[in-house]
């Protein structure tokens, strides 16, 4: 209850203030930022990508009634590594994989736990 009280508080005092010492490349948690563009092609690659796996979660298994939602579309390697000037490579259905909500928080949070079983995953798929 006190903390909410002190919460709220705080978001008065610092409601409309500038604070340059939190944005962008200053703040601790900064990966680089988003764009929320991935090209001109990234809207046909997302549903390539989810018509591949049949509109699943390739971690889980649950498809698209039981989500009840379109499962996300995750970059195996980040978007970030490419850039926009690269979005074709970027894009790449190999680099691309359709993860639930759940699951795709998982993954972007932690990265290297998931790396290879996302990428056996994926293998499995080309044999």
């Amino acid at each position: 209850m006190k903390r909410d009280k002190i919460r709220k508080k705080m978001s008065r005092i610092m409601k409309g203030r500038n604070t340059p010492w939190l944005k962008a490349e200053k703040n601790p948690n900064w990966k680089g930022g988003y764009e929320g563009y991935y090209g001109p092609n990234w809207l046909k690659k997302r549903r390539e990508a989810r018509e591949r796996e049949d509109h699943t979660c390739r971690l889980c298994g649950k498809n698209v009634v039981e989500l009840s939602r379109e499962p996300s579309i995750h970059h195996l390697v980040p978007f970030r590594n490419f850039g926009i000037e690269k979005y074709r490579e970027a894009n790449k259905l190999k680099n691309l994989i359709s993860l639930c909500r759940s699951c795709h928080k998982k993954v972007e949070i932690n990265p290297e736990e998931y790396k290879a079983i996302l990428e056996e995953k994926m293998k499995k798929d080309t044999i």
